[in-house]
């Protein structure tokens, strides 16, 4: 099957990454995104995935305030909140959540391949969908616990069968689930997702048309009533890193909880990080100027922040290609951020980070779906980031100035396989490889790949021959390796 860039991440939140012949399929659907074909990776880039694989591999494998003002504008009410639970018990995680992840947790009926170009109203009259788990905090949650980072997930579903299937798999996996919520008022979210003739997905509708605001994840709920301060602050235990998509921000009880949650985590020492994730159908018509401004409100303050071209474009009104092509120009938006991860399609990812400024390219991808590859991204970067005890405030002081470009580029390019990885499978969750099979794909893309440049063909077989002369090799007592 031919090798295909993934979708658009403005519209999919998708990153495409590597593949090599071991992963190659039989029954592979290609699909393209608006920008077209996938580019080739760049011999520098290739060159990290080798010194990636021989730094981070031991250590990537590791074991694992006040709430919003009343000044606010008010969004249309939630359903009663009366019957929201948490789990009877919580899950078996063994250790401590390095990452807690909070917001959505639903299932994503994504139509079938068949059905592309079809009229919304089609394709909710015959059904042609595939539901399968997903939710961008849940993704992550799942993602990193695979790589081997201890993770949970706080947030609200519903006491229905889709609800159970959605605990059973953070159980399965082994994320922690003591700040799940369950309700017996609305049931767990279902998303209709449709896709245009160019195979593009769009976030269409709910599954009947039910408003936005009848389903679990509303109402989640950080009152006492429902979850004790020691409850919440045992929950947070030993969280590093407290990581957020925006869509709970759309309904006021989600978003009062959110902001409570993220801040009693910050407050007790973990670092933020958000996905901006703008999906307007999660929000009331005519209210986008008011999202803009919850949005831009809530990451204001955080560590780090992911978003995609199209999104700059949203929040700023930065054009696209000039906001990856200058990811400082937004970055200066966050004056606060550490770090400004943007994504932008076969164009691959460009980031502002710790005084680093760079892109990962995109890499060439067998793709059998791309819904939840942007979320794995997001849980390689974490996932690296603890592995390779990445101080974002010492951050200069502990690296040599020679050291920082290529530290920070094999930190996300390790992300960006990840996320290559999870595009080969079909569903959001299914695919995500744990640390071993993303080390054993970005050493045998490596040595397999195919160089049509002279010069490329030289600074590959450098690459073969060993990780880059560039003195990390004193660091990596310091990175576990």
């Amino acid at each position: 099957s031919p090798r295909t860039r993934t979708s658009s991440l403005g519209a999919s939140s998708a990153i495409s990454g590597l593949a090599s012949p071991k992963y190659e399929g039989s029954s592979v659907t290609a699909r393209t995104g608006p920008h077209g074909m996938v580019k080739r990776a760049t011999a520098s880039a290739a060159a990290a995935l080798v010194a990636l694989s021989a730094l981070a591999g031991p250590c990537l494998a590791f074991q694992p305030q006040p709430l919003w003002s009343t000044g606010r504008r008010s969004l249309p009410p939630s359903p009663s909140a009366s019957a929201v639970r948490r789990r009877p018990r919580p899950s078996p995680a063994p250790l401590l959540a390095e990452v807690v992840t909070v917001g959505d947790a639903l299932f994503d009926c994504i139509a079938e391949t068949d059905t592309a170009g079809w009229e919304l109203d089609r394709v909710l009259k015959e059904e042609r969908w595939t539901a399968w788990p997903g939710g961008a905090p849940a993704n992550v949650a799942t993602a990193l616990r695979k790589l081997g980072t201890a993770s949970g997930f706080a947030g609200c579903i519903g006491a229905d069968a889709d609800g159970d299937e959605l605990a059973a798999l953070f159980e399965s996996i082994g994320v922690d689930t003591s700040l799940l919520q369950r309700s017996d008022d609305a049931p767990t979210r279902r998303v209709v997702v449709t896709r245009d003739a160019g195979m593009v997905p769009t976030f269409a509708c709910f599954v009947n048309k039910r408003p936005a605001n009848e389903f679990a994840d509303c109402l989640f709920d950080l009152t006492p009533e429902a979850l004790s301060p020691v409850e919440l602050d045992a929950g947070l235990k030993g969280c590093r890193w407290v990581c957020s998509s925006t869509l709970s921000l759309a309904f006021p009880k989600s978003q009062r909880s959110v902001r409570h949650l993220v801040d009693a985590a910050v407050e007790q020492g973990a670092r933020k990080f958000v996905d901006i994730n703008w999906r307007d159908v999660f929000w009331p018509e005519g209210m986008e100027d008011f999202a803009r401004d919850e949005i831009l409100d809530f990451a204001r303050d955080a560590d780090v922040i992911k978003l995609t071209d199209d999104e700059a474009e949203w929040l700023f009104q930065i054009e696209a290609a000039v906001a990856f092509g200058d990811p400082k120009r937004v970055h200066e938006k966050f004056p606060n951020a550490k770090a400004v991860l943007i994504t932008s399609g076969e164009n691959g990812v460009s980031y502002s980070m710790l005084g680093q400024v760079g892109t990962v390219p995109a890499f060439e991808v067998d793709v059998v779906e791309t819904t939840g590859a942007g979320d794995a991204f997001t849980a390689g970067f974490l996932h690296g980031v603890l592995a390779m005890d990445i101080d974002f405030d010492m951050f200069e002081t502990l690296v040599p100035k020679n050291q920082r470009p290529l530290l920070i580029q094999l930190l996300i390019t390790f992300a960006v396989a990840v996320a290559g990885l999870t595009c080969m499978g079909e569903g959001a969750i299914a695919p995500q490889p744990g640390y071993e099979e993303v080390e054993s794909f970005m050493v045998e893309y490596e040595a397999t790949r195919r160089v049509d440049d002279e010069d490329d063909q030289s600074a590959a077989s450098e690459a073969l021959e060993g990780p880059p002369k560039t003195g990390l090799d004193e660091w990596k007592p310091k990175l576990g390796g």
